[in-house]
């Protein structure tokens, strides 16, 4: 499976967007749960950011025929260091330990970084929704 992420910026001072897993394999797998998020600057450095799941997800097994993918939306809210430049963001799947990596955010000017809200709580990165298939997604609909 291989990873990316789609950015947008976000009202009220966070980043979000739609993080994709696609099937790259000759046979078609499943995903399902909800993975864990970590995010890493381009020299592999990763940055201090809690994760959290949000609290009404039902997440279910997707079926990723070959060359399909699934997508999961996140929230990072309150980034109160400099600007990070690029990131990486690595997905670890529930169930089979599968681990995959792609970039977060991209150019020109790697400027989907929250902005701080405030300097004594965590910087945090929240999955709100599980994985599921739709429009914008690279792979289409399986």
């Amino acid at each position: 499976m291989t990873e990316h992420g789609g950015r947008q910026g976000a009202p009220f001072g966070s980043a979000d967007g739609e993080i994709t897993v696609t099937n790259t394999s000759d046979s078609a797998c499943y995903v399902a749960g909800t993975p864990s998020i970590a995010l890493f600057r381009s020299n592999g450095k990763e940055l201090h950011v809690e994760f959290t799941k949000g609290k009404s997800l039902s997440p279910r097994p997707l079926l990723l025929k070959k060359g399909k993918a699934a997508g999961i939306v996140a929230y990072w809210f309150n980034w109160c260091g400099p600007n990070p430049g690029p990131l990486k963001v690595r997905l670890e799947l529930d169930g089979d330990g599968v681990t995959v990596q792609g970039p977060f955010n991209g150019p020109p000017a790697y400027d989907y970084v929250p902005g701080c809200d405030d300097k004594s709580r965590p910087s945090t990165l929240q999955i709100v929704s599980g994985f599921h298939v739709g429009i914008g997604l690279s792979g289409g609909r399986s």
